[in-house]
């Protein structure tokens, strides 16, 4: 981004002080400029090009669609609509045919487009559209972000454990779109259940092997033996 503006004061420092220029003209280039960089690695901002001239097309009919109302319907082959279907046929091309080529030859960029391409982690390669597990019973466990993994500690769910780890090095309820529909009224039902427990009772664990059953949810296979204690 930087760059591109440098490049285009270079310009203006060639120009006699005093010389009229259009500036709105001028940041049309230069922001065509970034955005092709940022998205593509792909200077799009030459008028001249396929790229410039389609862009340019599709601009103008969405400003005169915006500032003409009403305006003949999409589906009329009117010479407007025709030149605008062209324009965009033209973008479409163009668009895959960079991201075909990046397919077939493929570099870290910094773009956006590295980023919704293939990918990779830690040295393997993940092609696009893949479709990953990720084990929540080893994230859980994991050492790097959990002391002693395998003992339950209260501690490690202080705030300032917390802020010490990955977002997602503790997600029981998944993440993203499809996290839980159940994730607030479950953590609310496990407060309510315990602090009611807790206030009338003491649990005593009794010495015993777990084993976990992990058919559905993760759960003890022959259930969790414990004293219980009336609280005076």
């Amino acid at each position: 981004m930087l760059s591109c503006t440098e490049s285009l004061l270079q310009i203006w420092e060639k120009k006699p002080d005093g010389e009229v220029i259009d500036i709105a003209d001028a940041m049309m280039p230069l922001t065509l400029k970034i955005a092709g960089l940022t998205l593509f690695s792909t200077d799009i901002s030459d008028e001249e090009s396929v790229f410039g001239k389609a862009f340019r097309t599709g601009f103008e009919f969405i400003s005169y669609k915006m500032n003409n109302l009403p305006t003949e319907p999409m589906w009329a082959p009117t010479p407007r609509n025709l030149r605008f279907r062209q324009a965009v046929q033209t973008l479409d091309d163009l668009v895959f045919d960079i991201i075909n080529k990046r397919r077939q030859n493929p570099t870290n960029n910094h773009d956006l487009l590295s980023l919704l391409l293939d990918d990779e982690i830690k040295g393997y390669f993940i092609p696009k559209g893949s479709t990953i597990n990720i084990c929540q019973y080893i994230v859980h466990r994991h050492p790097e972000f959990w002391d002693n993994p395998e003992k339950f500690e209260p501690d490690n769910f202080l705030p300032s454990k917390v802020n010490q780890r990955p977002k997602f090095a503790y997600f029981p309820f998944g993440a993203g779109q499809r996290i839980c529909i159940g994730k607030s009224f479950a953590l609310m039902e496990a407060t309510i259940i315990l602090v009611s427990i807790f206030q009338r009772f003491r649990l005593e664990l009794v010495p015993q092997q777990i084993e976990l059953d992990p058919t559905f949810t993760l759960r003890p296979k022959n259930g969790v033996k414990v004293k219980v204690w009336k609280r005076s």
